[in-house]
């Protein structure tokens, strides 16, 4: 019983081959007893790169809030605020830039900046933690239904542009 055990598995070992898709087998004919072995090439397998930009900026969870700014005129329709310290992961030189859109019935004219303005950051050189600003003027807030807390007034967008390309 043992003796068809053994068999059965070894029949299986050579089968297995032709379950894991391609394959090479070799017979080696010039393998002789002897006290020290050679390697011998069985088969060889291409290395591929998937060559390509990416950019991860970490936003899970995130939410700009917004307070009232007297500085940039009515206090009661100015809204500022920033969401510092985001972290951003490239492979390539890029230039980062925020464009922001009204999102509710409130309204209003929204600006958007990263650092101040476009951020440039370097690729393959690990992380980088970036600020994103906001700023809405003429936002009514009256037209918000009252019952919800944090609602959301804008949507920014963070668009990328690999340094030394021009932009269509």
């Amino acid at each position: 019983m043992l003796k068809k055990t053994l068999i059965a598995i070894a029949i299986l070992g050579l089968a297995m081959p032709a379950f894991a898709g391609t394959s090479t087998t070799k017979k080696f004919h010039e393998f002789i007893p002897k006290t020290t072995y050679e390697w011998a090439t069985v088969s060889q397998v291409n290395v591929c790169l998937d060559v390509g930009y990416w950019i991860q900026i970490d936003l899970r969870g995130k939410c700009i809030e917004v307070q009232q700014n007297s500085a940039l005129g009515n206090p009661f329709e100015s809204y500022s605020g920033c969401l510092d310290d985001v972290v951003v992961t490239t492979n390539f030189d890029a230039t980062l830039k925020a464009d922001v859109a009204k999102a509710s019935d409130a309204g209003g004219k929204w600006t958007a900046t990263l650092d101040g303005g476009s951020t440039y950051v370097t690729g393959g050189s690990g992380t980088f933690a970036i600020d994103i600003c906001v700023a809405g003027t003429e936002v009514k807030i009256k037209n918000l239904d009252v019952s919800e807390d944090k609602q959301t007034v804008a949507i920014v967008t963070i668009k990328v542009l690999p340094t030394g390309h021009s932009p269509a």
